[in-house]
This record gives C-alpha cells, structure tokens and sequence, in this order.
C-alpha cells in the first residue's frame, strides 16, 4: 500500500518547507542548463491574442515535432498521446484500460502505486535489493524466471529508476518485452530521465515501439526543466490503446504555453541532451567523489541527474536550516529514512551541497 506522508511526498516542496527561507532546492530533479534558447525565447514571446483562445486540443503540431525528434518513420500522430504532465498519463491508464492487477519495481516512483489505488487496482512489488545496489538488471531477471505472468494485466518499469537511478540496458529489455508479450502485459515504460543516461534511446525506441504490449512515457519536465508548464507524452504502436487512454485526458489539458514551448524545445532536443549528458557526467562524477569522502554518507552508484545515498535520519531537517533541500526517501517501499535523494546541479551548487552536508555531520 502506498505510504501517505505529505511531508515526503514528492520533491520541490518549496512551497511547505519555506517558511520564509530562500532554499537551493536539491529536492526536485531538473535540467541545471535549463529550458534551452529556443524554448525561453518562445516563451518570451508568447502574446495576449495567443493565450485567449483554446489550445488545440489535438495538438497536432505538437505531436507531429515529437514524432520528429524521436525519428519514429512507423509511427503517426495516432500513436502518441500528450497530456498535462506525464502523471496524468500515468492515472489515465488505470480507467482506460480497466487493469485489475499490476507488477511494479519496489523502490519505485510512488504515483504508479496511488493511481492504481485510486482506480482499486492491485499492486504487486518486485523488490530492489540493496545487497546489489538495487540493479534492475538483476531483478528483472529474477522476474522472468520466478513471476507466472498471465496473472497481471501490467507491469511499470522506471528506466533510470527513480530514485535509485539504476537502469537495464537494451538487451535485457528486449528480453522483459519478449515476456511481456507472451504473457500478454503491458509494459509501461518511464523514461522520463531517459536523457541524463548513456542509454541508446533510439535503439530501444526502434524494437519496444514494433510491440503491440509496450507504452513509452516520456515528458519535458526534467530534461527541459519544465515543471510548472506541464507537458508530457507517451508512444505506442497500439493504436486502440492510446485511443482508450486518449478518452479519459481531459481535453484542452496541454495548454498553449505547454504546446507552443513543446514544439520550441522540440526543435533543439538533440543538442540540448548532448550538452545536458556531457555537463551531467562530470558533475555527478565530482558529486559521487565529494560524498563518499564524508564520514557517514554512502552514495549508490546509479545513472541519472540525481543520487540515492544513505545518511544521517536528521539530515533533511538539519540541512533545510542551512538553506538546502534534498528528497526525504522515507516513503519510497523498500526504503528505510536513512535514505535520501539529491539532484545534480552545477558546479557551484553543488559546492554548497557538499559544504552543507559537512556542517550537519
């Protein structure tokens, strides 16, 4: 069952733990390089006869530049959904496809869980051990030889894996998608963090999109740092499936902003990830480094703009104090609250991380 705990809930919780400090937010894991230029310029300017009229609720502009972007030559604008950030996609599913049983990693990200909730849906957990720095790898072939399929309509898989940032790599992907298929489940597939790995996007895209069983769910949130316009999106070769998901996203729920800025963005994405994984690489490498020198704090080795480490229990409260805010994982299944979860910024921020961190120890 899904741990309700709003003081843990998600990350960028400025809003509740402010409390009239200016905190450096850690918590929620963004772009540190931003929208990118052709987003902010759109965004700029964006006009007063623009946003006066409704958006197109088939977003067909939208839709088409994504297709582009992602160079899938089978697909059609009837093969992707977009939607007000990817977690209504995600709660979407649960009406639309009427599943009564799902299979989800543990730790994993939590709205999985409380949208199955929501809909009385069942959710079984299929654990992240610690003992192998929760691999995914592992686990997932742990699942195709012990877990009798037919008996779950679906099965969640967060590639990188929020929040403990670990992946499985195409082939064994390849693998879990041949088992999905003959046990005949879908494999919702999150790669909202997708673009801060080395991970061959465009090769997974080219097998998992041929499957009938597969949807891919993606959005601009994290790798265009675009949190509060609220664009996502997900592809699937089932054209039935994302016409029954379609039915229950409200219409209208991508706005102008969010469509204009999302085809903006979409214009640059190649450039903007490559510049994004190169500034990322040697961040985390020089976050990793200054985390493991400090006595008390064990960090996990994991892809992704962001870091699982262990530490003190009082750490989150302490280190708001000296105007940081990293993620609580108290309420991550399979996670005690000794663990937390930081981003990776720029360089400077990240001084201040580290600098925190040694005066709450």
């Amino acid at each position: 069952m899904y741990i309700e705990n709003s003081k843990y809930d998600h990350g960028g919780n400025i809003y509740e733990e402010l409390s009239g400090k200016e905190l450096l937010d850690f918590s929620i894991n963004i772009n540190p390089l931003g929208m990118g230029k052709a987003g902010e310029k759109r965004l700029k300017q964006l006009t007063a006869k623009e946003l006066s009229v409704y958006p197109d609720y088939q977003y067909s502009r939208l839709a088409k530049s994504i297709l582009q972007v992602h160079r899938i030559d089978s697909l059609s604008t009837d093969n992707i959904a977009c939607s007000n950030g990817a977690s209504q996609i995600i709660y979407s599913l649960f009406p639309a496809l009427k599943w009564q049983k799902i299979l989800a990693f543990a730790p994993t990200f939590s709205e999985y869980e409380k949208a199955a909730s929501l809909y009385g849906c069942k959710v079984d957990k299929f654990y992240l051990k610690e003992e192998y720095g929760f691999s995914l790898e592992t686990a997932i072939a742990e699942l195709i030889n012990e877990v009798k399929g037919p008996e779950y309509d679906a099965l969640f898989l967060c590639n990188p894996n929020n929040p403990t940032g670990t992946v499985v790599d195409s082939e064994r992907l390849f693998e879990l998608i041949d088992w999905c298929e003959k046990n005949k489940i879908f494999l919702i597939i999150d790669h909202c963090f997708i673009e801060f790995t080395n991970i061959d996007e465009k090769k997974i895209n080219e097998h998992a999109l041929t499957s009938e069983w597969v949807l891919i769910i993606k959005a601009t949130t994290k790798i265009f740092s675009m949190a509060g316009i609220r664009l996502g999106y997900c592809m699937s070769k089932n054209k039935a499936l994302i016409s029954s998901l379609k039915k229950y996203i409200p219409p209208w729920s991508v706005s102008t902003v969010a469509q204009l800025v999302g085809e903006s963005v979409m214009s640059e994405y190649d450039e903007h990830v490559k510049k994004t994984q190169q500034n990322i690489a040697v961040e985390k490498a020089f976050l990793m480094e200054k985390l493991a020198e400090i006595e008390g704090i064990i960090p996990f080795e994991g892809s992704g703009n962001f870091i699982l480490f262990k530490g003190p229990i009082s750490l989150q409260e302490k280190l708001i104090n000296e105007g940081i805010l990293i993620r609580s994982c108290a309420n991550f299944i399979g996670l005690s609250e000794d663990f937390y979860r930081t981003a990776v910024f720029n360089r400077n921020e990240n001084k201040k991380l580290i600098e925190a961190i040694k005066a709450c120890i």
